[in-house]
């Protein structure tokens, strides 16, 4: 079993739960002045927007992970079989004369 702290945008998954579930349930105790209701509201924004969150942010670095893959592939290709384009990260040096 892994570590969960280890865990690719765990914490910033987190932090964005409780910082949204936090407002959420203080803004429900204003508008009700009900407890139980601001309780509520604050649990389920926060596992909604920890889960979304952190499902974003890891399709993202899989998507990262994917994109430098390829880069790597191409770059271990053979000169005369690289494709013609260049890619964003790729630093082309300029010619001086």
């Amino acid at each position: 079993m892994t570590d969960i702290r280890s865990e690719p945008c765990f914490r910033s998954a987190l932090l964005w739960g409780i910082a949204t579930g936090a407002g959420i349930g203080v803004h429900r105790f204003r508008i009700t002045k009900q407890v139980k209701t601001a309780c509520d509201y604050a649990l389920y924004s926060f596992l909604g927007v920890s889960g979304a969150s952190w499902t974003i942010c890891r399709a993202a670095q899989a998507e990262k992970l994917k994109q430098q893959q390829r880069i790597l592939d191409t770059m271990n290709l053979p000169e005369d079989k690289r494709p013609k384009q260049y890619f964003r990260s790729e630093v082309v040096p300029t010619q001086e004369e």
